[in-house]
Formats: C-alpha cells, sequence, structure tokens
C-alpha cells in the first residue's frame, strides 16, 4: 500500500534568503543594520550591522563555503546537483520554488513543514528591527509558498519573541497570508516563556505542552477561536541557553 511521507522537519536557512530580502525595504535608518548581501572577491557575503556573517547560498546555517570532503552528506547533495554559488544569478536550491519541488520529488516526500531561519534573532540586538526583519521574511516565505505549491510546501513564519502582544498580532497577521503555524525561539526571548504575559488573556498566549517534550503548541487567547485552533505554534528547549 501506497504511503504518502512528509517531512515535518524542512528548514531554510539564512544564507539561501534571497540577497535583497531586507535590503530592498528597509528604512534608512536600517539601511546598515538590516540583513544584507555585499559582494567580496569570493562572492556575496551576508552582513549584520558591521558583521561578516560568510556565504550567501552557502553551506547551511553556518554560511560555509563549499569544501569538498568536509561533510559526507553535503557531498553526496553536491553530487545529486546541489550547487554553492555565491554571485548574482546564482539560484539557491532551497528558496527557488521549482528546484525545492524537485527536491521533494527525488526524497519522495508528498508534502514539508518548513522552519525558517529563526537565528536572524540571536543577530539582531535591536528589538524594534528584529520585529521587523520577521515580518519582512514572513511577506516573503507566504509568497514563496503559493509559488512552489501551498498544497505541498508548508513553511512556519518566524514569530517575534520580544513582546508577547506583537507576537500574537504577527500570528494573526500571517494565518490571513495562509501559513498554517509558525515558529517561536527560547533562546533571547523576553520576557521567557514562562513570565505570566505570554499567558495573559490581555497580552499573551494559552499554551499546552505537546507530546514531544521539546515541542510547544500555544494560542493566543484574544484570538477567534477558528483562528487560533489552526495555528500551532512550535519551539524547542533545545534554542535555550539553559
Amino acid at each position: 500500500m501506497y504511503e504518502k511521507l512528509i517531512s515535518g522537519d524542512n528548514h531554510i536557512d539564512l544564507t539561501y534568503c534571497p540577497a535583497d530580502l531586507w535590503s530592498s525595504q528597509a528604512p534608512a535608518k536600517w539601511k546598515k543594520t538590516a540583513p544584507r548581501v555585499e559582494m567580496r572577491n569570493d562572492g556575496q557575503h551576508w552582513f549584520v550591522g558591521d558583521v561578516d556573517r560568510g556565504m550567501w547560498n552557502g553551506v547551511g546555517p553556518g554560511f560555509l563555503p563549499y569544501t569538498k570532503g568536509s561533510f559526507d552528506h553535503i557531498d553526496e547533495m553536491k553530487e545529486l546537483g546541489f550547487e554553492w554559488n555565491y554571485f548574482p544569478g546564482a539560484k539557491p536550491r532551497p528558496t527557488t520554488p521549482e528546484l525545492r519541488i524537485a527536491d521533494l520529488d527525488r526524497d519522495g516526500l508528498e508534502k514539508e513543514v518548513v522552519y525558517g531561519c529563526l537565528m536572524v534573532n540571536d543577530l539582531i540586538d535591536d528589538t524594534e528591527l528584529r520585529i521587523w526583519v520577521n515580518q519582512m521574511y514572513n511577506d516573503w516565505v507566504a509568497d514563496f509558498a503559493k509559488r512552489s505549491n501551498p498544497n505541498r510546501v508548508f513553511p512556519l513564519a518566524i514569530i517575534p519573541n520580544t513582546d508577547p502582544k506583537a507576537a500574537a498580532d504577527e500570528v494573526r497577521r500571517c494565518a490571513k497570508m495562509g501559513l498554517k503555524g509558525g515558529d517561536l525561539a527560547f533562546k533571547r526571548m523576553t520576557p521567557p516563556l514562562y513570565h505570566p504575559d505570554w499567558f495573559s488573556r490581555s497580552g499573551g498566549w494559552s499554551a499546552r505542552p505537546c507530546f514531544s517534550s521539546t515541542r510547544w503548541r500555544c494560542w493566543p487567547r484574544f484570538l477567534p477561536r477558528a483562528l487560533a485552533k489552526n495555528t500551532p505554534i512550535s519551539t524547542s528547549s533545545s534554542a535555550s541557553p539553559a
């Protein structure tokens, strides 16, 4: 009997995001602090503030250049057609709709849940900027899902983790755009998840643990029941320094 396979833990790392995702929309005050790409001799690099984080279209969350023999599974991906090209005009496979669908087909996957680049919040101290960066990613990834296949690709929104009210507002907004869930980071969360503000009826969340000890599903209490029950929020205890 044919069984459908669904990946519940696929990803889009920051390195593969469109080079102009934030820089093309950043207001003047954030032009040099929002994530952006700058050209160097060896290709395009991601910068956040003044810090060079590594390659655009690099290897995974480390922004690394491809080096044969460093990782066996990365070499296997290279043999199957995955290319790490750091120059303008390259098409990162994870964020090119037709290539992402082709990879799902090759892996025998019917659908996928896609976690976003939560690490962007680790790289930004300005809480207002972090919320804006999250919103711009969510706008882009909602459109990306539609251009890929909205019946197969299900990205999770990045939920702001510095303000319970802002988080709930973003859940509402993302649900209206068609995103089916969100990802809330413990790391650098303010206030921490156990703070009453995240659970209060006026500003936060109602939450209960799922079967997995490292996953929670949370619902903003003040959202309409029809919306709230269809918006699971995932997070991971492994993201916490504790």
